[in-house]
């Protein structure tokens, strides 16, 4: 029951054909990064711009930015598989975040992180929303979450039993 609007758009009633103006909207960060491993680090995160396809010159500014923002410039080059988990997670970020998404959905970005690591992915969250982004943040990290002040939500079986 009821109704789910993002930005303004009731997305039960958007419609298969502007389904893609909702998507734009939104970056998703998977647990298990979910890069293209024949791409190098900057061609990765220049991919979500591409598939929007934004201009040449709009793609290599905006995946910069975004390299710089994760800490990964200096990696540009590099492929999935020379990188350690903790700059792999960072370039799923990069990609998630190289359209400005105003949701960021993440779903146990931490996960296979060793805890110096997690802090840091969780810094890049925080900033994430500090610049307007709303972060959906899913995950089983108790002791991270307790240590800042976060709304959090809990569920079970699909239902919210704490908010």
């Amino acid at each position: 029951r009821g109704q789910v609007l993002v930005s303004g758009m009731n997305i039960f009633k958007l419609g298969e054909e502007n389904l893609h103006l909702l998507r734009r909207k939104i970056g998703v960060v998977y647990q298990d990064y979910k890069l293209l491993p024949y791409k190098n680090v900057f061609e990765n995160v220049a991919f979500a711009q591409e598939v929007v396809e934004a201009s040449t010159k709009t793609i290599r500014h905006k995946t910069w930015e975004a390299l710089r923002k994760v800490g990964l410039d200096k990696k540009k080059e590099a492929y999935p598989l020379e990188l350690s988990g903790g700059e792999q997670q960072r370039v799923a970020i990069a990609r998630a975040l190289v359209n400005s998404p105003s949701i960021l959905l993440a779903d146990e970005p931490t996960g296979n992180l060793d805890t110096d690591i997690a802090k840091e992915i969780f810094q890049l969250f925080e900033n994430a929303n500090k610049e307007g982004a709303t972060v959906v943040f899913a995950t089983h990290s108790q002791e991270m979450i307790r240590a800042r002040n976060y709304r959090v939500i809990q569920l079970s079986r699909g239902r919210v039993i704490k908010s």
